[in-house]
């Protein structure tokens, strides 16, 4: 969505917020799953607006969506589990 920190900034000072006051971090945890099928399980059974989106797929396309997800999933493969890089910026900005 955003390259980076100044293009966020420069973004946030268009629409009314103070660029200067603004806090910017890179938040990186690991989620740990037991199985290569769990991210699949866990957003076609609990997720709210992707379990919408994959209810309305057909099966073929379904097991389809699975299978690439299990195969991206498994270069995080760690013993017997999974340990997937995950991250999310994290920012707080005045209003001007």
């Amino acid at each position: 969505m955003f390259s980076g920190r100044e293009e966020f900034r420069r973004v946030l000072e268009r629409v009314g917020f103070n660029g200067a006051s603004m806090f910017f971090k890179l938040h990186t945890i690991r989620w740990n799953v037991p199985s290569a099928c769990y991210p699949f399980d866990a957003e076609r059974n609990a997720g709210v607006r992707t379990a919408g989106l994959l209810a309305g797929q057909t099966s073929e396309k379904l097991r389809a969506i699975q299978l690439a997800i299990e195969k991206s999933v498994r270069c995080y493969a760690q013993g017997d589990s999974f340990s997937i890089p995950k991250a999310a910026y994290v920012v707080a900005v005045s209003k001007t």
